[in-house]
């Protein structure tokens, strides 16, 4: 009850300040009516009281009737569905006003009474309000799910008809046609709306309001009221002034909360699906299938029977739709993949026909201009030389990105390149800083290596693993400016089934948010495009392939403007 009234007004901020509030303060005295009322019916003890039972009790139901017609005062496309309710339950409110004045001393009024029409209005005009108000989202769901949601509407009205069945039966021998009429009427009106709730509650990407929930609740109390009413009344165990006459103004102050939301602009903005296995439509199966089961023991009602079975037959439709649609999409899946399974394959075989392509005329340039530079076609003014310097620096980056792509596209199938044997990780280690220490001399970085330990092997294809340990190593140097540190620790994990390689720099440091992409072929980190460094974005995903494909991981750690740490990890061996 108290959760009725925190943030009261928020439904309701789309509305002039003054109704606002006055909605708000309506709503707070509505939770404290019911509290004064749930209370005085706990103490009372079943003593009748004519405080609690006829002045509290009319506040409970005209507090809610005068917030629903302000609510609908309020322009917006629930205003119709709102009006129904608001006149559903302001009927409600002179039928308890009338039995309030009407009854006898002990609570008691004869059936009927002008009262039960008033109340019987409430349950078709909240029933057409609800499916008005999702009317117009219907039209977004496809057909198998309206099917499921009368699968879930079936299931569940034919468990009501089989709880209700002693008061149907009953009901028919009400004495006059007219009482046999209303008698019948109200728990026919229960069925119908709690159906209506459960097709409802069925649709996936359905939310009437921002607190759909609670007009969930407020229905449910309001119905398990009614049912509740009508078996004791059935066996004549129904006591006036008792908890049980709260049940309807509890549910009704959930069903106000709701309206107040369902005005809302937000309420227009689908909250986020959520699905579950055991749904609405799973229970209404199971529900008839209970229902049923039930028939074959005891004797139950035939619409209750014929409802059961309508419910199981349309519950094979979807699963049966269903499995269509997954034998297709499964269909499709593998078409797909193997569609892409050929375009990758015709990539690579693209990659290494160009890489084939360039090799050859460039191996003949930076043949023909180391030739010059030796002299062989004869002495070279020193500017020529210097030209050809260049073209010789040139031609080399453009053979190592050649080398690069050739050994990216390679590695995607790593089948029959490596030549695992028991390998020396200090030694590899040691190959890869000598490859890198002269591009560390010409950019003024220090490159030390830490921790030889000889019996540290691994099964592995040393000049694969040479080139990827190299790969970091180059990758840490060239982002290190100059001045800065690049130290290569290789040492044993504790228990010595691994050997760990970790490259340590003081360099740039890469993004939080460009870690997760770093071992991406061509990817280059934000800063290093902005601060303009060489590169294409292929050593450390060659570094990734190689390593992976030898059982191993890289870990990295990384502070931009600190520096980063790489960590290799691989399965050591017996030595």
């Amino acid at each position: 009850m108290t959760a009725l009234g925190t943030d009261a007004s928020l439904g309701a901020r789309d509305m002039p300040s003054t109704l606002r509030r006055a909605v708000g303060v309506l709503l707070w005295l509505m939770v404290i009516a019911n509290v004064v009322y749930l209370v005085g019916l706990i103490l009372s003890g079943g003593e009748p009281n004519a405080f609690i039972s006829i002045w509290v009790s009319q506040a409970t139901q005209w507090i809610p009737a005068v917030i629903f017609w302000l609510v609908a005062t309020r322009p917006g496309p629930a205003r119709i569905p709102i009006t129904l309710a608001a006149i559903g339950v302001t009927a409600t409110a002179f039928g308890d006003t009338y039995y309030s004045f009407a009854m006898d001393e002990n609570g008691y009024l004869e059936f009927p009474s002008p009262a039960d029409p008033a109340y019987l209005l409430f349950y078709p005009l909240m029933a057409v309000g609800l499916v008005l108000l999702v009317r117009r989202r219907l039209s977004r769901v496809g057909w198998l799910v309206l099917l499921e949601t009368a699968v879930a509407t079936a299931g569940v009205s034919a468990l009501l008809a089989v709880v209700l069945a002693p008061v149907f039966d009953t009901a028919l021998d009400s004495g006059t046609v007219l009482a046999s009429v209303v008698a019948f009427a109200y728990p026919f009106f229960d069925v119908i709306l709690i159906a209506v709730i459960a097709g409802i509650a069925s649709i996936p990407t359905e939310r009437v309001g921002r607190r759909w929930w609670a007009v969930i609740v407020g229905l449910g109390v309001w119905v398990a009221g009614d049912i509740s009413y009508a078996l004791l009344s059935n066996t004549g165990d129904y006591l006036a002034g008792t908890p049980l006459d709260a049940t309807w103004a509890v549910g009704l102050a959930f069903i106000t909360w709701w309206a107040v939301g369902a005005l809302h602009p937000q309420s227009e903005i689908p909250a986020p699906v959520r699905y579950s296995v055991f749904s609405l439509p799973t229970i209404g199966v199971l529900a008839g299938l209970t229902v049923l089961v039930m028939g074959t023991q005891m004797a139950l009602s035939s619409w209750s029977i014929a409802l059961a079975a309508l419910t199981v037959a349309l519950g094979l439709v979807p699963v049966v739709l269903r499995q269509a649609i997954l034998g297709r999409m499964l269909g499709a899946q593998q078409e797909a993949v193997r569609r892409l399974t050929e375009l990758d394959q015709a990539k690579s075989d693209m990659l290494v026909t160009v890489n084939h392509e360039f090799r050859t005329p460039l191996t003949s340039i930076n043949g023909h201009v180391e030739l010059l530079l030796d002299g062989v076609g004869g002495d070279l003014p020193s500017g020529a030389q210097d030209m050809l310097r260049t073209i010789e620096r040139n031609g080399a980056k453009l053979q190592g990105l050649i080398d690069s792509t050739f050994a990216s596209s390679r590695y995607d199938d790593v089948d029959g390149h490596f030549a695992p044997e028991p390998t020396d990780v200090a030694a590899v280690v040691g190959r890869a800083v000598e490859r890198v220490e002269p591009l560390a001399e010409i950019r003024g970085v220090s490159l030390a290596v830490t921790g030889h330990d000889p019996e540290l092997v691994v099964s592995a294809d040393g000049t694969h693993l040479e080139r990827a340990v190299a790969g970091i190593i180059d990758n840490a140097v060239k982002f290190t400016d100059h001045g800065g540190h690049v130290t290569v620790a290789v040492e044993a994990s504790p228990e010595r089934d691994e050997a760990v390689i970790v490259v340590h720099d003081t360099g740039i440091g890469i993004p939080l948010d460009d870690i997760p992409r770093l071992f991406t072929r061509f990817f280059r980190a934000s800063n290093a495009q902005d601060a303009a460094i060489p590169g294409v974005g292929l050593g450390l995903s060659i570094a990734q392939q190689v390593v992976q494909a030898h059982g191993g991981t890289i870990d990295v750690e990384s502070s931009v403007g600190r520096g980063t740490t790489m960590t290799v990890r691989l399965p050591a061996s017996a030595p």
